[in-house]
């Protein structure tokens, strides 16, 4: 009946021969869950260790491998772990609608991310007005904006900070998350694009805005539409409840932004 296979080799065998892909995943998930009856021994299954008292012997056993099956597709519809997606997870995700990049250029896909440029409008502290920021008040009018031409950079000097935006508006559904993170090539310059500003929400589609700040000794250009960042994404557990900007009470203060904004703190006092 097993055709000379050991038992729990034939368990594996029928288990990954027979289930789709999602159900070979739920049942290396349902062995490391349920190591007992079939224990792991020596990185592989041991067929030392299956009781056969408890099962009832053979027709147990594969009466086991079918219940076994079934969970597994039961608890992967049930059971979505958190995970970076992939350039291929991120291409059907596009296209499902789940992540969204206007405007997209699918030469920017990386393996696990997606590149992302530099808008023109930038907001700077005003310092000959102004010498302390309160977050209990407004900052809108501390700041003022500069925008810069095709040509014409933007200069940030060593010490500085400027918030900045990406030129793609990029969005999420409520299932999903993204992640900004910097270039390697701007990093190497000492440019710190974001200071703890990287989450994208789900439910939120705006152009993230860019904390930017020279930590080398010498200034730095930067040009409009240049590569400065890119973007991954996390599908989460469930999908939220509240997305980002869909109840007032979340107090989402920055839904759908596509310019920079100065910090909006205050607003927490009220």
């Amino acid at each position: 009946m097993w055709d000379g296979q050991r038992p729990c080799d034939r368990v594996l065998s029928i288990c990954r021969a027979k289930l789709k892909t999602h159900a070979r995943d739920s049942y290396n998930l349902f062995l490391a869950i349920h190591p007992h009856p079939v224990r792991r021994f020596g990185g592989r299954d041991d067929p030392s260790f299956v009781n056969e008292g408890e099962l009832g012997g053979t027709c147990s056993l594969q009466l086991f491998v079918i219940r076994c099956a079934l969970y597994a597709i039961r608890l992967k519809f049930r059971y979505n772990p958190p995970m970076i997606l992939s350039d291929i997870d991120i291409k059907k995700a596009l296209k499902k609608g789940d992540i969204t990049v206007d405007p997209f250029d699918p030469a920017c896909i990386q393996p696990a991310s997606i590149d992302l440029h530099l808008d023109k409008h930038f907001l700077i502290f005003d310092t000959q007005k102004n010498y302390v920021i309160d977050p209990k008040k407004p900052m809108d009018k501390m700041m003022k904006e500069i925008a810069i031409g095709k040509d014409e950079p933007f200069v940030l000097h060593p010490g500085e900070f400027a918030l900045g935006m990406i030129y793609e508006e990029t969005g999420v559904s409520a299932s999903y998350v993204g992640r900004l993170e910097g270039k390697s090539s701007v990093g190497r310059m000492g440019l710190l694009i974001h200071i703890t500003a990287g989450f994208l929400d789900p439910g939120n589609k705006l152009k993230m805005t860019l904390e930017l700040h020279n930590a080398a000794n010498m200034p730095i250009l930067l040009y409009y539409r240049m590569p400065i960042a890119q973007m991954a994404f996390e599908q989460i557990s469930t999908a939220s409840e509240h997305a980002y900007g869909s109840n007032k009470k979340l107090n989402s203060k920055y839904f759908g932004d596509t310019k920079p904004r100065a910090s909006q703190m205050w607003k927490n006092f009220k």
